[in-house]
C-alpha cells in the first residue's frame, strides 16, 4: 500500500512538472512575440489580407482620395493618399494583373498622419512594379515616399519631385521631424521603410532639411542622381516649378 502511495505521487508530481513547464514555455514565447510586434518603428509589409476599407465619408478618406486610371499595363495614379490607401494599392493590383507601370501623375502628398503611404509603398515593391514622373507630372511629399518603392523608377524631362520635412505629433503637439534628434524613434518608420526598398538612409535625411513642412523643394536632376532617386539616368531638364523651400 505504501509503495502504491508513493508511485501515485510520483506521478502527479512528473504531471504537474510538465503541466508547469508546457505553461511558462507559452507564456515565454508570447512575450518574445509581444515584445517585438511592440519595438517602435517596426513597420511590415501588410500584404492585401485586409479587413474592410475606411468609409469614404472618413475625413481622412474624403480628401480627394487616390485614384488609379488603368490604360494597359500602365495606371495613373491621382489625388491625396488617405487611410484607405493600402487597400486601394491592393485593389489595383488584384484587379489589374497585368499593370507592371504606375505613373505618379499628380498626387500632392498625404491626408493620413498613418504608416499608410509607406504601407502601401511596400505592397507596391513586393509586387515589382515600376513608377514613372511624366513631364508634366507633380509629386509631392508622401507622394515622393511611394514613388521611391518602384523596383525602377523613370523622371521625365520637366518632372517635378517635391519633398520637405514631414510634420509629426511628439505627444506635446505638432513638430517637425527635421526639429528632433535623430535618435527619436519617431524617424524608424521612415528609416525602416527605405531600408526595404533599397533606398539609403541619407535621402531621408535630405528631404527633412529641404524645406520646412509649410514649404516645398523640388529636386534637381543632380540631386536625382545623388540619391538615386531614378534608376537610370536622371532628367536632363528640371522641374519649373517655383521652389518655396525658404531657404534661398
Amino acid at each position: 500500500m505504501t509503495g502504491s502511495r508513493a508511485f501515485g505521487w510520483l506521478v502527479f508530481l512528473l504531471v504537474a512538472t510538465v503541466v508547469i513547464l508546457v505553461a511558462c514555455s507559452e507564456d515565454d514565447g508570447a512575450g518574445a512575440f509581444d515584445a517585438l510586434a511592440d519595438e517602435p518603428g517596426a513597420l511590415d509589409d501588410p500584404g492585401c489580407d485586409l479587413g474592410a476599407a475606411p468609409s469614404e465619408t472618413d475625413p481622412e478618406v474624403a480628401d480627394a482620395p487616390v485614384t488609379f486610371d488603368v490604360q494597359g499595363d500602365v495606371a495613373a495614379m491621382f489625388g491625396n493618399i488617405g487611410a484607405d490607401f493600402v487597400h486601394r494599392v491592393c485593389d489595383l493590383i488584384g484587379d489589374n494583373p497585368e499593370v507592371t507601370v504606375v505613373e505618379v501623375v499628380d498626387v500632392p502628398g498625404s491626408s493620413t498622419p498613418g504608416n499608410e503611404t509607406l504601407e502601401g509603398g511596400l505592397v507596391l515593391n513586393s509586387s515589382d512594379l515600376a513608377t514613372i514622373v511624366a513631364s508634366d507630372g507633380q509629386v509631392e511629399s508622401g507622394g515622393v515616399d511611394f514613388f521611391m518603392a518602384g523596383t525602377t523608377r523613370e523622371v521625365a524631362d520637366g518632372g517635378c519631385l517635391g519633398v520637405h520635412s514631414t510634420e509629426l505629433d511628439d505627444g506635446d503637439g505638432p513638430i517637425a521631424a527635421a526639429d528632433l534628434p535623430r535618435d527619436d524613434p519617431e524617424h524608424e518608420p521612415f528609416l525602416d521603410y527605405y531600408r526595404q526598398i533599397g533606398i539609403s538612409e541619407d535621402f531621408y535625411w535630405f528631404t527633412l532639411s529641404a524645406a520646412p513642412p509649410s514649404g516645398i523643394h523640388y529636386l534637381t536632376p543632380q540631386e536625382m542622381e545623388r540619391f538615386g532617386v531614378t534608376t537610370g539616368e536622371p532628367p536632363q531638364e528640371p522641374c519649373d516649378l517655383p521652389d518655396d523651400s525658404g531657404q534661398g
